[in-house]
């Protein structure tokens, strides 16, 4: 590839034509420079995750970039210029027809004609999905059919955090107590829960709605939403994370089944930075507002990138533990959701009979020396907190068998207490781990061969 490359460029700078090719695919890869850096590759889940972001969070991925990456893409925009301004052009029209033909013959299979080729691709096919899943989902017709159904509870919640990794609570053995409130309480905590990809675009359609393959595409329309109806609940969504539209995104379509949806940013996640906790009274409302039987999802900004904009009021409790900043940040967030996790819990104890889960995601790499970034080169890229407290709990259980969000749809069934059908049954007594697959880059892979990134 790099002798392949040294030709393209060394021929290339013989004409017009080619030379102009070049400088676009040099200032490409400027743009890119930063990012590559970090997360590598081109991908499906990269490219969706530009599909659904927004403004603000473009800000704050620009804001969060080392200064070393960004002047490494300036050098890449200026060596552009002068390849360009230095360029040899033959005057010889039958060099100039061999410069050509060679160009275009090293370029039929190289290095950036593929990657060119398969982003363009991918982007292409990517965007149609996302056109057909929410085509799908407009109607709002499931296909669920409940084969069996238990006692409904009064209340479910359901809290979806962001970007938290498991191994960073102290409830699941961090070195500094990050999760005071978790870690003296009773309820399941799985401590081998994996999501399903690491990044939300990706991860949280393939946990929230009904995936029969891992591999294969979700199917939006029976989804935790339109299964707690088809049971007879009452449903509520309350976010943090933005409303850009009914169906701009996928969870957002995801959402649109509930009877009742509240986001705390009108305009989308660009609008304004709010705190998770300004959810609270929407939670503690909708639960006083009628004696209905609920499941209330409620989606958290979490520990999203970056984490010292999500602390807001909240105090930088780790910032004397930790000479880099944004890691500090990214512990005071967990403590914060600790706390937020608190407080609903708090809340749900309105009712006699409740249950909340709190899971997060996708993890982050968090290294200490670059700002907490998605990842899908290690483990703890996918692994997350899986926490399930009720009314009834009696002892703290520690779930120590792999577990896929995959089967979150499984987990929850059996809370809701409903069998639907195509669903397996999830057994809250099996011991046994079973191996795990997750999405890196546009493929399956197994969890068990991903690296390890140990905790600071």
């Amino acid at each position: 590839n790099v002798i392949m490359l040294f030709l393209i460029l060394f021929i290339g700078r013989l004409s017009l034509p080619t030379s102009i090719i070049l400088l676009l695919f040099i200032a490409v890869c400027g743009l890119y420079a930063p990012t590559g850096i970090v997360y590598g590759k081109i991908n499906q889940s990269f490219i969706v995750s530009i599909l659904e972001t927004n403004q603000r969070e473009v800000i704050e991925y620009v804001s969060s970039l080392k200064a070393l990456n960004v002047i490494i893409s300036i050098i890449l925009f200026f060596l552009g210029i002068y390849f360009f301004k230095t360029r040899y052009i033959t005057g010889s029209k039958k060099l100039l027809t061999v410069c050509l033909i060679l160009f275009i013959s090293l370029n039929i299979n190289s290095w950036p004609q593929r990657m060119i080729k398969k982003s363009v691709k991918d982007f292409v096919e990517l965007k149609q999905q996302m056109i057909d899943y929410k085509s799908l989902t407009a109607n709002k017709k499931d296909s669920w059919v409940i084969e069996d159904s238990a006692r409904k509870k009064d209340l479910v919640i359901v809290i979806i955090g962001e970007s938290l990794r498991k191994d960073y609570m102290s409830s699941f053995g961090y070195r500094l107590k990050t999760t005071p409130w978790l870690d003296e309480q009773n309820g399941y905590f799985f401590s081998n829960y994996i999501s399903a990809a690491p990044v939300t675009a990706v991860s949280l359609p393939r946990t929230l709605s009904l995936t029969t393959i891992p591999g294969g595409m979700p199917q939006l329309q029976n989804n935790v939403v339109s299964l707690a109806n088809k049971a007879g609940y009452e449903t509520d969504w309350i976010s943090n994370q933005g409303f850009l539209g009914e169906y701009d995104t996928i969870v957002s379509a995801i959402s649109s089944y509930a009877n009742n949806t509240f986001f705390m940013k009108k305009g989308g996640f660009s609008s304004e930075n709010k705190d998770d906790s300004e959810m609270l009274s929407a939670i503690n409302h909708q639960i006083e507002q009628n004696n209905h039987k609920k499941v209330i999802f409620v989606h958290m900004i979490g520990s999203h990138p970056n984490p010292c904009d999500r602390l807001l009021s909240y105090k930088n409790t780790f910032k004397n533990s930790f000479s880099d900043k944004k890691t500090a940040c990214y512990l005071s967030t967990v403590s914060k959701t600790d706390n937020f996790i608190k407080n609903v819990v708090s809340i749900a104890k309105q009712k006699k009979d409740y249950t909340v889960i709190y899971f997060s995601d996708h993890g982050l790499s968090i290294d200490g020396s670059t700002p907490p970034h998605h990842c899908a080169k290690f483990k703890e890229c996918y692994s997350v907190p899986l926490i399930i407290m009720s009314n009834n709990d009696s002892k703290r259980i520690v779930k120590n068998e792999k577990t896929s969000a995959f089967n979150f749809i499984s987990i929850y069934s059996k809370i809701i207490g409903v069998k639907p059908k195509g669903v397996t049954p999830f057994s809250f007594e099996k011991t046994t781990s079973t191996n795990v697959s997750v999405f890196k880059d546009d493929r399956l892979v197994n969890y068990d061969k991903l690296e390890n990134q140990r905790a600071i």
